[in-house]
């Protein structure tokens, strides 16, 4: 039992505790749902003061959301109902968000003078935060590595991660001055009748149910008309006249990626058949599934296998060629990419290793190759993220593991390449693990990081002069409660701001009977706000 004398010094302690003060790096599901943790810890009723909690988020983008705003498929609405959650996260009077802020690892000398997004460097961060929480997620495409697959090397190629942003709206995918004619606002729809896609994961199959939903082929009621697709989007992909299109797959049917729900939906797009896959490949798989001993992952194979073994809605007639249809090419590799004679090639041809499952059940090629005519590739093999931007890398104070593309880390606390510790400093999601999982995942792992940091900020303060924190590594004993000096002399746009633009779309998409019509550019949100 504790004497009445120490009870009483353990509250005087509590009560003079300083606030723990948070940064967050990003606005996805990630930051959202750690920020929502870290202010559930705390009693409302401390505010921003002693033994309270403060938690500021700072964005690249002037609207919050990530991937959820500009990665879920417009055909699945019912995905961003988790926006109605970090609406009320942003309501908390402890909560700010800065948008149109990017951080970087250190000045960046060369930033134009015409640059419409503020910056702010790590360093400038730190005397006013006791933590930081690096949530930026990926936002990269892992390159094919083939010859051919190089950034405007030929046209008519592209990564999933561009084509998504570019249905979704963001502002990455319709800069102006990206708009050149290796991008997806120039492909000739007219000369689009063969479409590969490289890859066999959910994303693969959105890209694929969106590309058949909107083609020239597609019946006027099963376009997206009534989704969030940009209008320029919808009008461009209505033009592809798509015939065929194909998903490329290294392994083999027992180790498809896609979940049920999405294959479920592609098979039932009542105007477009399924190629039914070879028995000599799928009766394998099967027999194979019926082996496994993880009964949730064998129920779902199971399932799955059926699904494909049953076939699509519209039933595949052999020798009829009907438009538009889709099918699966398993145990092929993408080998090389090759392009016609114009002095800005389009693709033409692609060639494929062969590939069968050795007995770790691994991808191997054998040397023999195939080739096929496709007038349009989209890479689906996996995103990544990338280091916070600089200009000199000696003066990176994030580190960064280039191998793994990830901010290397011991149970979500940043280490350097040493492995030590780097105090006060955090990372969540796809930047911690890769990209793996789902919505729910993430809030799991978000939530473990927001207890974590909790933790240690509850045994620092009983600690007293040996606390480490992410603002004493700067020199400061304890943070300076107030906006950042830089962050105040930046233009930024606060979450209010961010609402007003939020009605100024929705408003936009009532007249075209849609949820709302997307701002596509940096200088269209602002100018709302102006």
């Amino acid at each position: 039992m504790l004497s009445s004398a120490v009870r009483s010094l353990a509250a005087s302690q509590a009560v003079l505790a300083p606030p723990l003060r948070l940064a967050v790096v990003g606005s996805g599901p990630s930051g959202f749902y750690a920020a929502s943790r870290v202010l559930q810890s705390f009693d409302p009723s401390h505010g921003t003061g002693d033994n309270g909690v403060e938690v500021h988020m700072l964005e690249r983008l002037p609207t919050p959301y990530g991937l959820v705003r500009y990665g879920v498929a417009p055909d699945h609405p019912e995905v961003k109902n988790v926006e109605h959650k970090f609406n009320e996260v942003a309501q908390d009077p402890r909560f700010q968000f800065f948008g149109n802020l990017c951080v970087t690892a250190a000045s960046r000398r060369t930033k134009s003078a015409s640059s419409l997004v503020s910056e702010v460097c790590v360093s400038e961060l730190a005397p006013y935060y006791t933590h930081i929480l690096f949530a930026y997620g990926a936002s990269d495409s892992r390159p094919l590595g083939i010859p051919g697959s190089m950034p405007k090397e030929l046209r008519n190629v592209f990564h999933a991660l561009r084509f998504v942003e570019w249905y979704n709206g963001h502002p990455d995918a319709h800069d102006p001055a990206q708009q050149d004619e290796f991008s997806l606002h120039r492909v000739d729809g007219d000369q689009i009748r063969r479409v590969a896609i490289v890859g066999a994961g959910n994303v693969a199959l959105d890209v694929a149910r969106v590309l058949l939903r909107q083609c020239a082929a597609a019946p006027q009621d099963e376009t997206l008309a009534h989704t969030d697709v940009p209008e320029p989007v919808l009008q461009a992909l209505r033009t592809w006249k798509v015939e065929e299109l194909n998903l490329y797959v290294r392994r083999g049917a027992a180790q498809l990626a896609f979940t049920n729900k999405e294959l479920r939906e592609m098979l039932g797009l009542p105007h477009v058949p399924f190629r039914p896959v070879p028995p000599e490949q799928l009766d394998p798989a099967i027999r194979h599934i019926s082996t496994l001993k993880e009964p949730g992952q064998k129920r779902a194979m199971t399932r799955l296998l059926g699904q494909l073994k049953k076939g699509s809605k519209m039933p595949y007639v052999q020798n009829e060629q009907h438009v538009p249809r889709w099918g699966l090419h398993l145990l092929r590799s993408p080998a090389a990419l090759h392009g016609d004679s114009g002095c800005s090639p389009a693709l033409q041809t692609v060639d494929w290793n062969v590939t069968e499952m050795d007995e770790m059940y691994r991808a191997v090629s054998k040397g023999k190759k195939v080739s096929s005519k496709e007038d349009l590739l989209i890479a689906s093999v996996g995103y990544r993220s990338a280091p916070l931007e600089s200009d000199e890398e000696s003066q990176m104070t994030v580190p960064f593991d280039s191998s793994r593309f990830v901010i290397p880390n011991i149970r979500n606390r940043v280490v350097d390449h040493q492995g030590n510790v780097q105090p006060g400093m955090f990372v969540s999601g796809w930047l911690a693990t890769g990209p793996v999982g789902v919505i729910v995942s993430t809030m799991f792992d978000a939530f473990g990081v927001a207890d974590e940091m909790v933790k240690e900020w509850r045994s620092s303060v009983s600690a007293g002069e040996n606390a480490k924190f992410f603002c004493t590594e700067a020199g400061f004993p304890e943070a300076l409660r107030e906006v950042p000096e830089a962050i105040r002399q930046q233009r930024t746009v606060s979450y209010n701001q961010w609402v007003e633009i939020d009605r100024a779309e929705v408003k936009r998409g009532k007249a075209l009977e849609k949820p709302r019509e997307k701002f596509l550019t940096v200088a269209e949100m602002l100018h709302v706000i102006d």
